[in-house]
């Protein structure tokens, strides 16, 4: 099942019209447990029309407790996650060699986590969020930028704060 996923998820890049990686970190209020969640993943997105993008997120998720304990010890759990999202450009300008952009996205999906104290769970959720980014001239196949969501879960809202760069 692993190698068809990883096939499936080849295939598609080679459609994408941008490959990337971002990291990022939200609260993950789970039944009977406040957890953080580390994020690390892979994102693929295609230029669609109207002038948005659609993306498609592939995650793995590390859980950690919200206070007390050792972080580095307590790791509570683990999972994946998938989210589709559209993005729309909310403006662009250039300073000297650099553009800088701002998007705005909506989007959904839901993880499958492992908690120590929370059993297994699937976490559908929804955002809303905005990137802000940049990319040089001379190197415009790369972007760039920092990722700011409202996310709302079965068992309380949150946010998350992210970095990625791309490649297009």
């Amino acid at each position: 099942m692993r190698a068809l996923a990883i096939l499936a998820l080849l295939a598609g890049s080679a459609h994408a019209d941008q490959l990337g990686l971002r990291d990022g970190i939200q609260g993950m209020p789970l039944r009977h447990a406040q957890r953080y969640a580390f994020t690390f993943g892979l994102l693929l997105a295609r230029d669609l029309p109207l002038h948005l993008r659609g993306v498609l997120e592939l995650d793995t998720v590390l859980l950690f407790p919200r206070s007390g304990g050792d972080v580095a010890r307590d790791a509570h759990g683990f999972g994946v996650r998938g989210q589709l999202a559209l993005r729309k450009r909310l403006g662009e300008v250039h300073v000297a060699e650099m553009g800088l952009y701002a998007d705005a996205e909506l989007g959904g999906g839901a993880a499958f986590v492992r908690d120590t104290v929370a059993g297994d769970r699937c976490v559908p959720g929804g955002f809303v969020g905005v990137r802000l980014g940049y990319d040089l001239p001379m190197t415009s196949m790369f972007e760039a930028e920092f990722m700011f969501r409202a996310i709302v879960l079965p068992e309380n809202n949150s946010f998350m704060f992210g970095v990625g760069f791309a490649w297009e």
